[in-house]
């Protein structure tokens, strides 16, 4: 499957992060090699889950940069190491804190809600944050009859009646999705359940059988009794189902949904990161390498 220099790559990153007892946390979405190398593998909020729990000082996460944000805040004491600080989400840029500031001019009774995708300025300045694992009733003991913003936009409480919309951005990657081409993917296997990214135009999220997150659409694949499903999200998610769950069928809505920014990140990426967090934690000297922790990667004695 993969050439023998990204073979090469694998077993070194593997090394590294071995060597280092640095965990690796990649989402859905990243490049097939680079979820084979993870120890951990999930949707924004999956992973954000687990990282709460972890019991290692290091990880390396391979994502973009509203996850690293926000694992500062979840964790600030972790020491977590980004293997592409360049990757830039666009969708999370849409809102900006003047965004804010325009809220609260039209409406000094909001309550604003700014989910992890909202980049800091804007989680700074809002009411309250979304918790990992929500339901609508958190928001309702708090709206007392407020009007709700979530900031930046679509997500799973779109659907809240307590949730006003009058600032939304669009996620380019998956609003280029049209309906059409969704009936014609359900035309084709009518029986196959349609599970939608919440990103997605109102229209297809309509008209599927499930709309979340990229860790909602995994759990629902992955439990439904179903055995086909169109996956109208990032292709990654549909690359990650499918090795998972053999026995089951995932297809395309005829469009390749592809993030450029979740697909940065490459296995030369990881080792440069890990190389220079090996460095700076003074794991080499200019003899070769030493005791980490307790852990010896080789015997110099010889």
């Amino acid at each position: 499957m993969f050439s023998e220099k990204k073979l090469n790559q694998i077993a070194r990153v593997r090394e590294l992060a071995g060597l280092l007892g640095v965990d690796i946390f990649a989402h859905y979405y990243q490049r097939p090699e680079v979820k084979l190398v993870a120890n951990y593998v999930g949707g924004s909020r999956g992973l954000f889950r687990l990282i709460q729990k972890t019991l290692n000082p290091t990880i390396l996460l391979c994502g973009v940069n509203f996850m690293a944000e926000t694992v500062a805040r979840l964790r600030p004491e972790l020491n977590v190491l980004i293997p592409r600080p360049d990757a830039n989400c666009p969708y999370s840029e849409t809102t900006r804190a003047s965004v804010v500031w325009e809220i609260r001019r039209q409406d000094p009774t909001a309550l604003i809600v700014a989910d992890a995708k909202a980049p800091g300025a804007v989680k700074d300045l809002a009411d309250a944050l979304i918790p990992l694992d929500f339901d609508s009733s958190y928001f309702q003991d708090r709206a007392h009859n407020k009007r709700l913003y979530v900031l930046p936009g679509p997500n799973p409480l779109a659907q809240d009646p307590y949730a006003a919309r009058l600032t939304e951005g669009v996620c380019q990657v998956h609003h280029q999705v049209e309906l059409e081409a969704v009936l014609k993917a359900k035309a084709e296997r009518p029986r196959a359940l349609v599970a939608a990214n919440v990103l997605c135009r109102d229209e297809v999220k309509a008209r599927a059988d499930k709309v979340g997150d990229s860790q909602a659409l995994w759990d629902f694949c992955a439990q439904s009794e179903a055995k086909e499903f169109i996956v109208v999200a990032e292709s990654g998610l549909s690359e990650s189902l499918a090795l998972t769950f053999s026995h089951k069928r995932f297809y395309d809505p005829g469009v390749e949904i592809f993030c450029p920014s979740m697909k940065l990140t490459n296995l030369r990426d990881l080792i440069t990161a890990l190389e220079s967090y090996q460095l700076k934690a003074g794991v080499l000297t200019r003899f070769g390498a030493r005791a980490v922790e307790g852990r010896l990667n080789r015997d110099l004695s010889g």
